[in-house]
C-alpha cells in the first residue's frame, strides 16, 4: 500500500501588512527599501485579534477537504505542524479535530520551519499502513504574536497563514518518493524564545526584556541554509533515484527571497523552476511550503509526473527534505 495527496488547501489571514505599514504604524526601524533589498518581502499578512493558530489551521484543512471531494468522517488521523499553538497544552491538532467535527486521533509536530516537510513525511509513513481513512497533514503558524517589533532582524520577516494536504491510502507505488532530514542540536540557540518552557518560565521582568518573543542570529541561520539546503536537494533527488536536473519544481521554506535565489543558483537551477511567495506573505513558518505547494498546483506549475522537492530548514537547527512524484 501507498499514499497519494488527494487535496489541498491553503489560508492567510486578510490583513496585508505592507513594509511602509511597518514603519508607519507599528514603529519598527527600517524602511520599504531595506527589506526589499534584503529579503525580497513586499508585505506579509498577520492575524486578527481575535484569530489564533487553530482558526487558520481549521480554515485551511476545510478548504483541502472540500478539494478532495471528502468529509471529516473520512479522516482517519490528523497531524498539524506548529510552532505557535493556541495553547502550551493540549496539541493543536486536537482543536481542529473537534472543530470540524472528526472522529480520529491527533496530534502535533513542533519542528518550527522543518516541521511541515516532517510532518507530511510522517503522514505518508503513516497514510500506507492504513486500510482505509485520509490523513489530514496542516502546517499553521501565527508568529506575529511571536515578532518583537523592536527588533528588525526578526520583526520584518514573518507573516501568519496555513495550509493542508489530504493523504488517502493507494495501492501501488507512493507519491513519496524518498526523504532527507537531519538537525544541528548544538545551534539550538540561533532560532530561539528563550522564555516560556520548563527551562524559564515566564516572569514580569523575562516580559520586559521580550523574553517571551522570538530571537534569531540572521548571519549563522544564513549560512546554515545557504550551505544545507543545496545538500539537502542533492541528497533527497539521489535517494529518489534522481539528479537535481530531473526536478521539475523546487518548492523550499519561504524564509527569504535573496536567500532563496542564492541556493537555486548554487543547484544551477532555473529560477523557472523555484516556486516562491514570500514576496507577498513573508516568512510562514510552517504553512510555507504547503501554501506555496497549494498555489503551485492551482496556477497549474504542478502537473502529472511531475517530480516536485520539498526542502524545509530552521531552529533547531533542522532541515528536513521530501521528493514526490505528483500524479
Amino acid at each position: 500500500m501507498g499514499a497519494a495527496i488527494v487535496g489541498t488547501g491553503a489560508y492567510v489571514p486578510n490583513h496585508v501588512v505592507s513594509n511602509d505599514d511597518l514603519v508607519r504604524i507599528h514603529g519598527v526601524d527600517t524602511s520599504d527599501e531595506w527589506i526589499v533589498s534584503h529579503t525580497g518581502i513586499r508585505a506579509r499578512r498577520w492575524a486578527s485579534a481575535d484569530q489564533a493558530t487553530s482558526d487558520l489551521a481549521h480554515e485551511a484543512a476545510r478548504r483541502a477537504l472540500d478539494d478532495a471531494g471528502a468529509t471529516p468522517a473520512d479522516v482517519a488521523l490528523v497531524i498539524c505542524a506548529t510552532s505557535s499553538p493556541d495553547y502550551p497544552i493540549p496539541a493543536t491538532a486536537n482543536l481542529v479535530q473537534h472543530r470540524l467535527g472528526i472522529q480520529a486521533g491527533g496530534f502535533d509536530i513542533n519542528g518550527v520551519c522543518s516541521g511541515f516537510v516532517q510532518a507530511l513525511v510522517t503522514g505518508f509513513a503513516l497514510c500506507e499502513q492504513l486500510a482505509s481513512g485520509l490523513v489530514l497533514v496542516i502546517g499553521a503558524d501565527t508568529y506575529s504574536r511571536l515578532i518583537d517589533l523592536r527588533d528588525r532582524r526578526t520583526a520584518v520577516f514573518f507573516g501568519d497563514g496555513a495550509g493542508a494536504v489530504v493523504l488517502a491510502p493507494r495501492a501501488g507505488s507512493s507519491w513519496l518518493q524518498g526523504s532527507s532530514h537531519g538537525c544541528n542540536g548544538a545551534a539550538f540557540d540561533r532560532i530561539i524564545v528563550p522564555m516560556g518552557g520548563s527551562r524559564t518560565t515566564t516572569t514580569a521582568a523575562g516580559i520586559d526584556a521580550g523574553e517571551h518573543k522570538l530571537r534569531m542570529d540572521g548571519r549563522s541561520v544564513w549560512e546554515f541554509a545557504t550551505q544545507r539546503v543545496p545538500a539537502a536537494v542533492r541528497d533527497v533527488a539521489a535517494r529518489s533515484g534522481l539528479s537535481v536536473t530531473d526536478l521539475d519544481l523546487l518548492i523550499p521554506h519561504q524564509a527569504n527571497l535573496r536567500m532563496l535565489e542564492h541556493c537555486a543558483r548554487e543547484l544551477e537551477m532555473p529560477r523557472s523552476k523555484l516556486v516562491t511567495n514570500v514576496e507577498r506573505y513573508g516568512n510562514t513558518a510552517a504553512a510555507s511550503i504547503p501554501i506555496a505547494l497549494h498555489e503551485a498546483r492551482v496556477e497549474g506549475k504542478l502537473g502529472s509526473g511531475h517530480r516536485v522537492a520539498l526542502v524545509a530548514f530552521g531552529s533547531g537547527l533542522s532541515w528536513c527534505a521530501a521528493c514526490l512524484r505528483w500524479g
